[in-house]
């Protein structure tokens, strides 16, 4: 199965629907203002893929089926994992209501190993330049560092990478610079929209990216003590819902479902990429394991001590990624299994973030799959999005009125829109 596929308008209606009826109703979902929330990584991808003005109207089609199917408007957060003036200029024409990132943390195409410290001082500087231009609310993620060269298969050298999985990796991560990070989202939050103090965390258990949170044999419970500490600026404990006079933040903090052996991949146990570890420079941790032992997180029990010690340590909610295929979502038992054990709480939400590819099917990521004129397109890329769907099936103000409505369609910057089916360039670069 390819890791993305050219999801259709009848697929889009199913997608939505599910969610619909599947998640929000639940007592424990997330919700924004009374709305649940819908996040979707990455916008980048997305828009490139489809072009601009067909994932514009995606999310606006998004928008009519799910109030048709449950009778609420849903809060779309678009996420990008660069914070730079495009991704704003993307984020600026789709009809979100709030943007963060994620893995917003390397330089992605600077040194093969950078200084987690100096890096928090980038991406921080970053929160407020972005917002200045963004017309909407942006959402400051705090990443607990970075290291997915485990993924790939294993090279002679590092200086032989082409880029990710293998580099870059990010050293010098430490639970105080964690407190430091999350201290400037708080800062950050207080001076932009204090209403919605929410500060997305990355990640829960991204153990093959190096970017976690649980307890590990590395950090122990430290990382999740700097939240705590944070979460406790509020006597009423956390809560992601309504606005808090209190000024607390929330901290939502995402969760990858593939910790254990689905029919969508039986033959991928993905607690074996953690052994592909290969040091390469004196300095190269290996990646932080799980205390005490690997699991299933198809489990309940899993679900259950999850969601229990994140909310013991000040955290308010998970955002888990949401996998969709043409026969409908893949690595869905931990979700399940979370909203079984949310069912009586009112502390402690959940919500989806739809991913733009599915996951891997199989690990680590061999040499061989990486394009060779793969950063010759990401750099044509950035001057312009250029997909051959959106020129091949141009979008009439007919079609919009037809799928969204005349409302919608006047709400629409089209003048843009439709310039950037004008300006498409060919998918050959």
């Amino acid at each position: 199965m390819q890791r993305v596929t050219q999801t259709e308008w009848a697929d889009l209606k199913r997608l939505f629907r599910l969610w619909s009826q599947q998640y929000c109703k639940e007592k424990s979902y997330w919700r924004i203002e009374g709305r649940p929330v819908f996040s979707i990584l990455n916008l980048t991808d997305f828009a490139a893929h489809y072009g601009l003005t067909t994932f514009a109207m995606i999310l606006l089609y998004a928008r009519k089926v799910v109030f048709h199917t449950i009778g609420v408007n849903p809060f779309f957060i678009g996420v990008f994992s660069e914070a730079n003036q495009r991704n704003v200029y993307i984020a600026n024409r789709l009809p979100i209501d709030a943007a963060t990132g994620y893995a917003l943390l390397p330089d992605w195409r600077g040194p093969h190993i950078q200084r987690y410290e100096r890096l928090i001082e980038k991406r921080v500087s970053e929160w407020t330049k972005v917002q200045t231009y963004l017309t909407v609310p942006f959402f400051p993620v705090v990443s607990a560092g970075w290291d997915a060269s485990m993924r790939g298969e294993n090279l002679d050298d590092l200086r032989d990478s082409p880029g990710f999985p293998w580099t870059p990796i990010v050293t010098g991560v430490t639970p105080e610079l964690f407190g430091t990070f999350l201290d400037s989202a708080v800062d950050f939050n207080a001076s932009n929209h204090p209403a919605h103090n929410i500060i997305f965390v990355h990640a829960w258990n991204e153990w093959s990216e190096g970017a976690v949170i649980e307890p590990s044999d590395r950090y122990g419970i430290s990382l999740l003590e700097e939240i705590r500490k944070r979460a406790e600026l509020s006597s009423q404990g956390p809560n992601a819902d309504a606005p808090s006079a209190s000024g607390a933040p929330r901290f939502i903090a995402y969760l990858y479902p593939g910790w254990h052996r689905s029919v969508y991949r039986p033959e991928l146990d993905e607690w074996g990429t953690l052994d592909n570890f290969k040091p390469y420079f004196s300095q190269h941790m290996a990646p932080p394991r799980p205390l005490p032992v690997p699991y299933d997180d198809s489990r309940p029990i899993t679900a259950a001590r999850q969601i229990k010690l994140a909310r013991d340590f000040g955290l308010s909610g998970f955002t888990y990624f949401l996998y969709y295929a043409p026969d409908g979502f893949v690595l869905e038992a931990p979700i399940r299994a979370a909203f079984e054990r949310t069912e009586n709480q009112h502390d402690f939400h959940i919500s989806m973030t739809w991913c733009f590819r599915l996951p891997h099917i199989t690990l680590p990521i061999p040499l061989s799959s990486i394009p060779k004129r793969a950063g010759i397109r990401r750099a044509a890329m950035a001057h312009g999005l250029h997909p051959q769907h959106t020129s091949q099936h141009p979008i009439t103000v007919e079609k919009l009125q037809q799928l969204c409505g005349q409302d919608v369609v006047d709400e629409l910057l089209l003048r843009n829109l439709m310039r950037m089916d004008s300006v498409a360039k060919p998918e050959s670069v």
